[in-house]
């Protein structure tokens, strides 16, 4: 008998463990960047219209947002990154703006990266404070509208004209 409660507890723990990092969207098109939700349960009746859960006000713009736990990140047209509460919505923080006219965010463990439209790759923690930039790098000679691709300690970035695949050694 205590043989069975030992192994509902430990699978209980590996089911919880998985539900929590399932919930995690890393980059665009997801963690394995095939655009598969594996934690997504279709309802038995799809429902006439979907229900608003939450709604945060961010402006115009293009990024797709990331989410990590609790928290997502995502940038809007005034050049304003946005830090909000995943399940709420709540605005964490907010920066003053003017840091790009668009930005991919890609969230990297500890790290976000933020590869801007002027070719620039911002490293900043996630902080509950505020965006802090840990280093700033030119990764391209001309415009970086496409989502960059995170492959280990290497960033795949698009611009205008090339391909270039850099690493942070």
């Amino acid at each position: 008998m205590p043989q069975r409660k030992i192994l509902s507890i430990l699978i209980a723990a590996v089911a919880a463990i998985h539900t929590a990092s399932a919930q995690d969207w890393a980059q665009w098109r997801g963690p394995n960047r095939d655009g598969v939700v594996k934690d997504f349960v279709a309802p038995a009746k799809w429902p006439e219209k979907l229900k608003l859960i939450w709604k945060t006000e961010v402006g115009s713009g293009y990024s797709s947002p990331v989410v990590s736990k609790d928290r997502a990140w995502i940038h809007a047209r005034k050049g304003q990154y946005f830090c909000l509460e995943a399940a709420t919505g709540k605005v964490l923080w907010i920066t003053e703006g003017r840091e790009g006219a668009n930005a991919a965010i890609l969230n990297a463990k500890d790290a976000l990266l933020i590869l801007t439209s002027d070719a620039n790759l911002i490293v900043a923690k996630k902080s509950a404070k505020g965006l802090e930039q840990v280093a700033k790098y030119s990764v391209a000679d001309s415009a970086t509208y496409a989502h960059p691709v995170a492959m280990g300690n290497r960033i795949l970035v698009k611009d205008d004209a090339s391909i270039s695949l850099l690493a942070f050694e």
